[in-house]
């Protein structure tokens, strides 16, 4: 630049400075001084909005730059040496051209992509890889319930367990029954530990009268009475218990503890002369919670 036109705000310490690219306030000075004489100012701060300053004289004049001569992608070296660069167009280069589509730069062009892509392969394999572990790791976890969680728990999720440790808890009448209980889950959709919890804590754990005389470690009446029903064996009694809870109960939105108890114990049930039925959900989310854990024994 060797004409400037003043602008609004400018001075000549500004325009050296941002103009002319000068940072050392000594050349600054110097300069400023040289415009002045060479634009015939007697005043350096008497420059007006418009005003066309000469910054260079005549012999002064910066050398115009050489833009290099640049292919649109950098090559290294010299044209003989290899390129280590892919480009998408013409290499050119001293005035000579190399083609994209060479037999040298489709080879390398191909050689990275298939390593490109097989690092990609190998990354989504890796994914894959720790996504199966995290999931198996998930599928082996145990969840330990608490007292607190256990009644929150919803009774239709399935129990993870296996039938042999239901049974580590049965004892009296029940004794060997984890295979029917695993049966109704599958059958009607209510968790295992749930209905082995009602019949053990129903049954005394397979001890009381009703369980070793009429095979009913359900607390079952019969309809409109008190009066305990009689079954030919334990495996109907459970049958019985697992379809009315999934008509009467599951079926209209009872499906926690403390929501079936409300119905299959009342609290207001006058048979209940020592007002035990009040801690029948305790009583039960116990049982359940100590089958789920594998922490303790019924027997």
């Amino acid at each position: 630049m060797t004409d400037y036109k003043i602008k609004r705000g400018d001075s000549l310490w500004k325009i050296v400075k941002k103009e002319l690219k000068i940072d050392n306030n000594a050349e600054i000075s110097k300069k400023v001084r040289e415009i002045a004489e060479l634009n015939g100012l007697k005043n350096m701060n008497s420059i007006f909005v418009g005003q066309h300053l000469k910054l260079y004289k005549d012999q002064e004049k910066p050398a115009p730059t050489k833009t290099p001569d640049r292919s649109p992608c950098f090559v290294f070296n010299t044209i003989d040496s290899p390129v280590d660069m892919y480009c998408p167009n013409n290499v050119q280069f001293n005035g000579q051209k190399r083609l994209a589509s060479s037999p040298f730069l489709k080879s390398r062009t191909e050689s990275r992509m298939n390593q490109e892509a097989e690092r990609a392969s190998d990354n989504q394999e890796k994914i894959k890889i720790e996504s199966s572990q995290q999931n198996q790791q998930v599928e082996t976890q145990t969840v330990k319930l608490t007292t607190n969680n256990i009644h929150n728990l919803d009774i239709t999720t399935d129990y993870k367990g296996k039938a042999s440790e239901i049974d580590k808890h049965l004892g009296g009448v029940l004794k060997g029954q984890g295979e029917k209980f695993m049966q109704l889950q599958d059958k009607y959709g209510i968790n295992a530990a749930f209905l082995a919890a009602i019949a053990i804590n129903e049954s005394r754990n397979g001890t009381s009268y009703s369980a070793r005389k009429r095979n009913n470690v359900g607390g079952i009446r019969y309809a409109g009475s008190y009066r305990f029903r009689t079954y030919q064996n334990v495996s109907d009694c459970l049958e019985d218990m697992a379809s009315m809870l999934k008509r009467n109960y599951i079926n209209k939105g009872r499906k926690t503890i403390k929501a079936v108890g409300a119905k299959y114990c009342p609290i207001d049930d006058k048979s209940d002369k020592d007002q035990l039925n009040q801690y029948w959900p305790r009583n039960v989310g116990k049982y359940m919670k100590d089958i789920i854990n594998n922490t303790a024994s019924t027997a």
